[in-house]
């Protein structure tokens, strides 16, 4: 549901560290999705998923979820880590208001 709004939803290849490879399904934005922010700074960005909310929950949880799922996998991905970080940081100016 949460993808639901004007994303493409394609079919790809992804490629692992040890050669193989997985059909994966993704999303992608595109400039006419009403949600697209384009090359918004990153805590523009950050402030758009913290305020998201949809019948799925939150989109913040689903950031902070991913970010925490990469980490445990050891899995490097600096725009999640830096958009997780600002959302943290908008949630801790939040809860000291």
């Amino acid at each position: 549901v949460r993808e639901k709004n004007g994303y493409l939803r394609e079919v790809i290849t992804l490629h692992f560290a040890d050669s193989d490879t997985a059909q994966g399904l993704v999303y992608i934005a595109t400039e006419d999705n009403a949600a697209y922010l384009g090359d918004a700074p990153t805590a523009e960005i950050a402030r758009q998923i913290a305020e998201a909310r949809g019948p799925s929950g939150p989109n913040r949880d689903y950031l902070l979820n991913l970010d925490q799922a990469l980490r445990a996998l050891d899995v490097e991905d600096a725009h999640v880590a830096e958009l997780a970080r600002h959302v943290r940081h908008l949630d801790s100016e939040t809860s000291d208001a």
